[in-house]
């Protein structure tokens, strides 16, 4: 089924996935989300008794959440797994006049382009 998941929604499915863990402070390797997420749609697919449509029935959230449980530290003190690494999440503020700030978007744009 693995060569079957190479579709847009499912990539789409892992980005997400992505996407909220960075949203929890943590980073974690895409192959790692990946494969969370086959596993997840396999399962759903074998329950439902669908193929690819199973996609549709696994939710970002719920990857993330597997993803996160196995993060913290079990009863025996052993250690999440080494693909996640911890987000530093800087809070601190700058001041700048608006004309600057604007003449950087512009260059970002321009360098867009």
């Amino acid at each position: 089924m693995a060569d079957r998941l190479d579709i847009l929604p499912f990539k789409t499915l892992v980005t997400q996935a992505g996407a909220v863990l960075l949203t929890h402070g943590v980073e974690v390797e895409a192959t790692s989300v990946r494969g969370v997420a086959e596993h997840l749609v396999e399962v759903m697919a074998q329950q439902v008794g669908m193929d690819q449509e199973a996609v549709h029935l696994v939710t970002p959230e719920a990857i993330a959440e597997i993803i996160m449980k196995s993060v913290t530290e079990d009863d025996q003190g052993i250690s999440g797994p080494h693909a996640v690494r911890p987000v530093r999440i800087d809070d601190r503020t700058v001041s700048a006049s608006v004309e600057s700030l604007g003449h950087l978007v512009m260059s970002a744009a321009q360098a867009g382009k």
